[in-house]
């Protein structure tokens, strides 16, 4: 999802339209989208400017932890 929704925003700043006239619509969605504890941990980080461009920081950050989280928890045996 984090994926779809970076590729879509870098094609409208492509097309010149300003994140300013979509994020503020696209963060409620966005937010009303992600599973219940990615969007505390969102809100957690966000708290008072409901940027859409901190909104994806936040998202990307978490998700970034999450994978590297379940890559540690591959055990070897020796």
């Amino acid at each position: 999802m984090y994926d779809l929704i970076e590729s879509q925003v870098r094609s409208l700043n492509s097309l010149g339209v300003s994140s300013n006239s979509y994020g503020s619509l696209l963060s409620s969605v966005v937010m009303s989208k992600l599973p219940q504890d990615l969007c505390l941990i969102v809100s957690r980080e966000v708290k008072d400017e409901w940027d859409l461009d901190r909104i994806l920081e936040v998202f990307r950050s978490e998700l970034e932890a999450r994978e590297r989280a379940s890559g540690s928890n591959v055990h070897t045996t020796g």
